[in-house]
């Protein structure tokens, strides 16, 4: 699986480090760049163990509590081997931690 990602995604097998330049790999089908691998994505939820009780209406799932200590980050890094970069991938994020593999992404779009 690896040499097939290799092309469109950063992962431990292909990353030097963790400043790679931006559209040095291929772009996906719908001609996005840089859209998996290289950092875990945060989210606007909260963690939770399961799916059971989440909003069904695209909302952010916040919990009751003011102060709940994780979020939710997803879709795996340029440290992570390439079989962990899916969007579906998800993991519990200590909202005051800081790691170099975790962020926003940002896209820049093309006015027609």
């Amino acid at each position: 699986q690896a040499g097939v990602l290799d092309s469109y995604v950063w992962h431990t097998a292909n990353a030097a480090g963790n400043d790679p330049p931006v559209c040095a790999l291929e772009p996906n089908p719908w001609g996005l760049y840089d859209m998996h691998g290289y950092l875990w994505e945060f989210t606007a939820d909260d963690w939770h163990d399961s799916y059971e009780d989440a909003p069904t209406d695209g909302s952010a799932w916040r919990d009751d509590r003011e102060a709940s200590a994780r979020v939710v980050v997803r879709g795996g890094s340029w440290k992570d081997p390439s079989p962990r970069l899916r969007s579906a991938a998800r993991r519990p994020f200590p909202k005051d931690a800081r790691d170099d593999a975790v962020g926003f992404r940002c896209v820049l779009a093309k006015v027609q």
